[in-house]
């Protein structure tokens, strides 16, 4: 038997209640890493300044953060019958993804690729 990480089968359980919006967001947004994932984030993010390896892996790691969140954006949009609770995540989506692309920005110019 595979284990399933607890915040997939949450999302789950909201999915089939009909809040599939809500849950997909709430994944996007703060999914929970592993404990593996978030140290080697923060390993990636003390070396990118000095090493091109380390800044381009941390760089492609958030560009696919991007991605997600841009993806569920999409879908929060197209779903207008959200109301207010979609209004407020479609907020939190556009924050992280803004951080998100604040932090691309740096390492790019770690890199050496600023636009």
């Amino acid at each position: 038997m595979v284990a399933t990480p607890i915040f997939m089968l949450v999302a789950l359980a909201v999915i089939m209640a009909g809040t599939a919006a809500v849950a997909i967001a709430e994944l996007a947004l703060g999914a929970p890493r592993s404990a593996l994932e978030e140290r080697r984030r923060s390993e990636l993010r003390q070396r990118a300044p000095f090493e091109q390896r380390a800044a381009k892996e941390l760089r492609e790691r958030l560009l696919l953060d991007l991605a997600r969140q841009r993806a569920v954006r999409r879908d929060l949009e197209g779903d207008r019958e959200g109301g207010s609770r979609d209004a407020a995540l479609l907020r939190d989506i556009e924050r992280a993804e803004q951080a998100t692309r604040n932090e691309i920005a740096q390492v790019e110019m770690w890199i050496g690729l600023d636009r």
